[in-house]
């Protein structure tokens, strides 16, 4: 239920087995029909044929100067010559260049269907640098490129392999980075309890869980770890949590998994607590105990540790609109997120599935809903728990008018950006993104493609979400979805 479903733009058309002019397309990639047998998708009308493979987005290992693609689809005429195109320029959108060719009805596909195998770096490497993206198109006889789906008439891949976590990446320092003896500061600001125990003796937890909502799972949206939650109502209409982090950064999934099974001793432990109203200074506060529950002045949140600032670094997620004044020690802004459980993952073991903790899950959004959440928020936990069980594939109303949009939501903003950026609102200058539109994420779509592929290279800004993002083809869907050149690589 919680393995995350990528629908491919290729077949988006229909699911139904194609019925071209009479002839019915199927059978495995040799015919151009796709992997695993399945049936050619049908042409949108009005389209001369379709290309299926490979899928918008995909991703591919090795050497691009080696990398071999399987470049198949289904025409509406027999034996109609395609030329099968690539950028000569990534940074020129006007550079194609034909690299193969394919003919429909060949002896070899079979019907109306086409395919051919390419190697498009092999004689030019600017073509595909390496851990960059390349752009695909197929043009038929008259010159016009076949679609992928309605709205797009060329597609891209990527390259599995660009060497990350970038360590000249910059992670987690858009709040600024402090000193100890500033974390210190805010501590005696915030008056922190000393240690775990106490934390948990003030906001009212008890041995037992009486009275609060938790959950254990994987983090793999942005931290990498696996997350013992805990959190609890305040008789002041707060909220106060702690969450107990397992394994190691940057390191496996499986170990942390099985650490967060067996409930040991803790990498750490971060609280946060609501105090209400959300506009007063400190309404959020933030604080870490190390492994042994005693307060700990820093936090480190990946292998870089560039920034390890208490509350700066938690700031860098917990709301786009939240400052921090060094002169006070006091920040305003912050919020909880919401939690989102098609991005974390779950032990096999009864009682810590998915299916074990659904309900916790919407118990732990529902108290989220009581700690001042931007609209944004709000509008997701109403979309993923209308009642007590969680709806999957949540797409908001300013995603759902074109297939093209819904797919980048799906593709780009549910996994690699969602989770922060539903924390912030726009103000009036509309700078900031909760990615509640379509049209919203285009009007700033120049900012997007600078943080993300520009020489500011600041986002994704959480090192397990840049390394899942840089390796898969979420950043070729979202140039092309913004009609931008460029390779985009780490």
């Amino acid at each position: 239920m919680m393995e995350r479903s990528i629908t491919l733009v290729a077949v988006l058309a229909c699911a139904c087995v194609a019925q071209v002019e009479g002839t019915t397309a199927t059978g495995g990639d040799d015919d151009g029909s796709g992997s695993d047998g399945n049936p050619v998708m049908p042409p949108p009308p009005g389209a001369n044929g379709i290309v299926q493979t490979p899928a918008h987005g995909s991703a591919v290992g090795g050497d691009p100067s080696k990398a071999t693609i399987h470049v198949s689809g289904v025409s509406t005429k027999a034996n109609e010559p395609m030329s099968i195109q690539v950028l000569a320029n990534p940074d020129d959108l006007t550079s194609w260049t034909t690299v193969g060719t394919a003919t429909s009805g060949d002896p070899a596909t079979g019907g109306f269907a086409f395919a051919a195998d390419i190697t498009p770096g092999a004689d030019d490497a600017s073509r595909w640098p390496r851990g960059g993206i390349l752009r695909i198109r197929v043009i038929d006889s008259t010159n016009v490129a076949l679609p992928y789906d309605q709205d797009l008439n060329d597609t891209v891949v990527g390259v599995t392999n660009p060497s990350l976590p970038p360590f000249t990446w910059t992670y987690l320092t858009e709040k600024g980075v402090g000193f100890q003896f500033e974390t210190d500061l805010y501590y005696q600001k915030i008056n922190a309890p000393s240690t775990l125990e106490g934390f948990a003796f003030r906001y009212g937890f008890d041995a037992n869980g009486r009275g609060e909502a938790n959950a254990a799972y994987y983090n793999q949206g942005d931290l990498g770890i696996g997350r013992e939650m805990h959190c609890q109502s305040q008789s002041n209409g707060g909220l106060a949590c702690f969450v107990r982090n397992f394994g190691q950064f940057g390191g496996l999934k499986a170990q942390a998994i099985i650490d967060t099974v067996q409930a040991g001793t803790p990498l750490a432990t971060v609280a946060m607590v609501y105090t209400p109203p959300i506009t007063d200074p400190n309404s959020v506060t933030f604080m870490v105990y190390d492994g042994q529950n005693n307060l700990q002045d820093f936090a480190q949140l990946d292998v870089v540790g560039e920034n390890q600032s208490v509350p700066q670094n938690c700031l860098a997620c917990h709301g786009g609109k939240s400052t921090y004044d060094r002169n006070s020690h006091s920040e305003t802004g912050a919020r909880f997120l919401a939690f989102d459980p098609k991005s974390f993952d779950y032990a096999p073991v009864p009682g810590l599935t998915f299916n074990d903790q659904d309900t916790e899950f919407g118990k732990l959004n529902r108290l989220i809903m009581n700690a001042a959440p931007t609209n944004a928020v709000q509008d997701f936990v109403n979309g993923i728990y209308p009642a007590d069980n969680f709806v999957d594939d949540f797409i908001p109303a300013g995603w759902s008018t074109r297939p093209a949009d819904k797919q980048v939501y799906r593709d780009v903003i549910a996994p690699y950006c969602r989770s922060c950026h539903l924390s912030q609102s726009l103000d009036n200058n509309n700078d900031v993104l909760e990615f509640s539109s379509a049209a919203e994420a285009r009007g700033q779509g120049a900012k997007i493609l600078q943080l993300v592929c520009g020489k500011d290279r600041a986002m994704p800004e959480c090192e397990e979400t840049a390394t899942r993002f840089f390796n898969s083809g979420a950043r070729g869907e979202l140039i092309t979805w913004l009609n931008a050149p460029g390779a985009c690589a780490p």
